[in-house]
């Protein structure tokens, strides 16, 4: 990631303007989570917006939103893994982008599935098949359930590996729940909830499942619990100071 890439590089790459290769460069690299060309690439929309004195085409700004948000969920990702794991996260997830599934990294990157870097892989790629391939996105969670269930419990303790299985299960769930299999969805949220008692109990933890589990009352039209789960959301936010995310909650 030595390279960095000027403001107007990027905003030509991502508006097409460069040749195929140069814009997959800029693409890549961005999504590696280079902070100095995220940075550079969201000064540049800033620019262009204030110069134009109105937003940018509907083009360029999808571009650049869709480019800088995966690059933040990619940096975001790999930022909670142990440094040991990042390479594996970084090499996983590119394999998985390829299509080739869970195969792939087995097949092509000689990758055991196994450990933290290829659960986040796998919880990324599932996320991210959510408009497009339901049933992977499914196949992908699934998977990330298993791994987590054999994290090595020399190296993590038990409360931090049910935190990892409580996350995977919601992410499950949520799967399931956009695949419209709602029986499924059920009841993977009752493994989600087992595990997070078993485990720390974390916060954030615990408001994504809320969220997870609100979206899924939601399609069932159970309005009343969905509302409910939101509420507690709004008031996890509000005392965590997040007054944006808490009204935003109760307006979803």
């Amino acid at each position: 990631m030595g390279e960095h890439y000027s403001p107007e590089e990027i905003e030509e790459g991502l508006s097409g303007r460069l040749d195929v290769e140069r814009s997959k460069e800029i693409v890549r690299h961005l999504l590696q989570g280079c902070p100095q060309c995220q940075a550079s690439a969201q000064q540049r929309r800033y620019a262009l917006v204030t110069a134009a004195g109105s937003p940018l085409p509907p083009d360029l700004s999808a571009a650049c939103n869709t480019v800088l948000d995966r690059a933040e969920d990619f940096a975001r990702r790999a930022a909670i893994l142990p440094r040991e794991e990042r390479p594996r996260f970084r090499r996983a997830l590119s394999l998985l982008e390829t299509g080739g599934g869970v195969v792939a990294l087995a097949h092509e990157g000689d990758l055991e599935v196994e450990g933290l870097g290829v659960y986040e892989a796998l919880l990324a790629r599932s996320w991210a098949l959510r408009y497009e391939n339901p049933r992977e996105m499914c196949h992908l969670a699934k998977v990330a359930v298993e791994v987590a269930h054999r994290l090595d419990s020399g190296k993590y303790a038990a409360w931090r590996r049910a935190d990892h299985a409580a996350r995977a299960w919601g992410e499950l769930a949520n799967a399931f729940r956009v695949a419209d299999r709602f029986r499924n969805a059920e009841q993977a949220f009752v493994q989600a909830y087992e595990f997070f008692h078993r485990g720390s109990q974390d916060r954030r933890l615990l408001m994504r499942l809320l969220d997870l589990e609100a979206s899924l009352l939601g399609a069932r039209r159970e309005l009343g619990r969905a509302l409910e789960r939101l509420t507690t959301l709004s008031s996890m936010y509000r005392a965590a100071g997040e007054i944006h995310l808490a009204g935003r909650t109760l307006i979803t």
